[in-house]
C-alpha cells in the first residue's frame, strides 16, 4: 500500500501534466499501461496492484478537481476567484463546486504544485463543439451532479478540448519552401516536422481549422514569439506539455531549445489557426515545436 508521501508525489505530476492524469484515469487498457509506467517513474518500486489501488481511491477527489477545471473553462469570474492568492478565500469558492472531497489542504497543495497553470490550461475552451456529443444541460452535469464514475467517461472528450491550442494567422510555419502564415496552410501542404528521433522530416497537413479566440504573448529567451492561445501545447524534445507548464522544460527547436522568458495575457480576441500534421504531429511555428491539433 502506498504511503501519503506516495500520493502526494502522485497527485503533483498529475498537476503538473493533465497528460498524466488522462493516463491514470481514461479507464483504457493502453492508457493504463502508459499510467503505471509514468507512476513508475514518480514512485520508483509502485508495484501494479498498489497503482490500482490508488487509481481506484483517488477518483473521486480528481473527479473533484475536473469539476473546478471545467468551471474555469466557461466562467471567468470564477477562474479569477479560485486565482485569489488569498487561498483561504479561493478555497471557499472552489469548494462549492468541488465539495469536501477536496479539502483545504489538498487545495493548497494543489496551488503549490502548479494549480495556477493547470486551472489555466481549461481557460476559455469552449467544451461544447457541434461535431462532439456534449450539450450545455451534459456540460451542467459536469460541474453540477453527475456521477464520479459518469465524469470520469468524459474525461477523455475533456482532455481533448484542452489540447486545443492555435495561432495567430500571421504565425509562420516552416516549409520546404521557406516560412508560410499559418492562415495560408492548406490539406495537403508538406511542412516541416520532426520524426520519433527528433530528425527533421517532411510532413503532409491533413486538417485545418479555425476559430477566434483569445491570445497570449509567448516571448521566448532566444527572441523567438508566438502569438496563441491559452491551450496550446509544445514540445519539449521527449514530450508534450501545455504552455503554462514550462517552467521546468525546454521548447524543442532545431536551432537551439530554449525556454519560455514571459508569458502576457493581452485581453484581445482573434482569429486563430491551428493545423493536423501527420506522424508526430508536430510543427515548427517562429522556430519553435508545437504540437498540431487534437489529441
Amino acid at each position: 500500500m502506498i504511503n501519503s508521501e506516495q500520493k502526494k508525489a502522485l497527485r503533483r505530476a498529475m498537476y503538473q501534466d493533465v497528460d498524466i492524469m488522462y493516463d491514470f484515469f481514461a479507464g483504457n487498457k493502453d492508457w493504463e499501461d502508459d499510467g503505471f509506467e509514468e507512476a513508475l517513474e514518480t514512485v520508483p518500486g509502485i508495484t501494479r496492484d498498489e497503482y490500482d489501488q490508488y487509481c481506484f481511491e483517488d477518483r473521486e477527489f480528481f473527479a473533484g478537481i475536473l469539476k473546478i477545471a471545467v468551471k474555469s473553462s466557461t466562467d471567468e469570474d470564477f477562474l479569477n476567484a479560485i486565482l485569489n492568492p488569498d487561498l483561504n478565500k479561493a478555497y471557499k469558492t472552489a469548494s462549492e463546486v468541488s465539495g469536501s472531497v477536496v479539502s483545504l489542504e489538498d487545495f493548497k497543495e494543489l496551488m503549490e504544485y502548479g494549480g495556477k497553470e493547470f486551472f489555466k490550461t481549461f481557460e476559455s475552451n469552449n467544451m461544447i463543439e457541434a461535431d462532439d456529443e456534449m450539450d450545455e444541460d451534459e456540460l451542467a452535469d459536469v460541474v453540477g451532479g453527475i456521477s464520479d464514475d459518469e465524469l470520469m467517461k468524459i474525461l477523455k472528450f475533456i482532455l481533448k478540448t484542452i489540447k486545443h491550442g492555435c495561432f495567430v494567422g500571421a504565425s509562420l510555419v516552416d516549409t520546404p519552401t521557406g516560412a508560410k502564415p499559418i492562415s495560408e496552410i492548406k490539406a495537403g501542404d508538406i511542412i516541416f516536422s520532426l520524426d520519433e528521433n527528433n530528425n527533421r522530416v517532411e510532413s503532409k497537413v491533413t486538417d485545418t481549422i479555425s476559430a477566434e479566440e483569445k491570445i497570449i504573448e509567448v516571448i521566448f529567451e532566444n527572441g523567438k514569439k508566438w502569438e496563441t492561445t491559452s491551450s496550446q501545447w509544445f514540445y519539449d524534445g521527449n514530450k508534450f506539455y501545455d504552455i503554462w507548464q514550462h517552467n521546468e522544460h525546454d521548447i524543442f527547436s532545431l536551432e537551439g531549445s530554449s525556454k519560455v522568458k514571459s508569458i502576457t495575457e493581452t485581453g484581445r480576441k482573434d482569429k486563430v489557426y491551428d493545423i493536423v500534421v501527420d506522424g508526430m504531429n508536430i510543427m515548427f511555428i517562429n522556430g519553435m515545436a508545437a504540437e498540431g491539433y487534437g489529441l
